[in-house]
């Protein structure tokens, strides 16, 4: 069923093991296990069949990002909302949940709220700073127990804290400072750590500290083969695995070790772009 789209996300439903998967030409539903191969195949509903992002919900299903708007799948209903009528919901870059704020999705342009009791998406809440909303286009979310993570195109990134509500700015001029201003993917890791992966400047790990380390290709000691980040995830070990236009890293932080990933074809090692990864639920990374 997957013959040759380009995969944009990944996600895995705890409840089910499927890991689902993201493309150009629709949404796919995949079960593996040792010795079967089931795949489901959704576009119908869906505002459009360009996926854009995922973020499986332990409480409340599979949120679905698309170009023209989103979905919400649970086990027994679906909602859809289509960008035809919800003019703000254009491309759904990135989507995270937060306790106080509830579900935050974000758009090139802007951040908006939904929540259950609501027909609509809406603006944040007036006591979140402007700031946080207008730094530039967003690229990348990530979110804890009480902060929201938001990073941008060409503007670093900010935290939010939705205790206490201040707000912290990482640039390339900030102390400390990030490698790039062009953040392209997002982790809070088990650690506590602030993983983010830049486009130009590798990989910046922001410690509680409030100090940054940073991985660079050009550090013999990382392997990383490209400084173009582009994915960030963690897997059950707390190793994290960094995605980059020319290939996969395992990084454990532990050891502060690196594993690069190969494939190879005909004997020869090639490169290719690590887009995006899922832990199934035998423990297995499917990317």
């Amino acid at each position: 069923a997957l013959e040759r789209p380009q995969i944009h996300a990944m996600a895995t439903v705890q409840q089910s093991g499927y890991v689902v998967i993201g493309t150009d030409s629709g949404l796919h539903g995949v079960q593996l296990d040792e010795n079967s191969y089931q795949d489901a195949h959704w576009d119908t509903e869906l505002p459009s069949t360009e996926v854009t992002s995922l973020m499986s919900d332990p409480v409340n299903g599979v949120w679905v990002g698309t170009y023209r708007g989103i979905s919400l799948f649970t086990s027994s209903s679906m909602l859809v909302r289509s960008a035809e009528r919800e003019p703000l919901l254009k491309s759904i870059m990135s989507i995270t949940t937060e306790s106080k704020l509830g579900t935050i999705l974000a758009t090139y342009d802007q951040l908006l709220l939904h929540t259950s009791s609501s027909s609509h998406e809406t603006s944040l809440p007036n006591s979140v700073p402007e700031s946080i909303r207008t730094e530039g286009q967003i690229m990348a979310t990530a979110s804890s127990v009480d902060e929201v993570i938001v990073g941008y195109r060409a503007a670093g990134l900010t935290r939010y804290n939705t205790h206490s509500g201040q707000t912290t700015r990482y640039s390339e001029t900030s102390a400390p400072n990030l490698s790039s201003n062009r953040v392209s993917a997002l982790l809070i890791a088990s650690t506590g750590d602030l993983y983010v992966g830049t486009y130009g400047g590798g990989v910046n790990i922001v410690k509680d500290n409030n100090t940054i380390d940073k991985i660079r290709s050009s550090d013999p000691k990382s392997t990383l083969p490209s400084d173009n980040v582009i994915l960030l995830t963690e897997d059950s070990r707390g190793r994290i695995w960094l995605g980059t236009e020319a290939g996969l890293v395992r990084f454990d932080p532990k050891t502060s070790s690196f594993r690069q990933v190969h494939i190879y074809t005909d004997g020869a090692a090639q490169n290719f772009v690590a887009w995006c990864l899922a832990l199934t639920s035998s423990g297995k990374l499917l990317a």
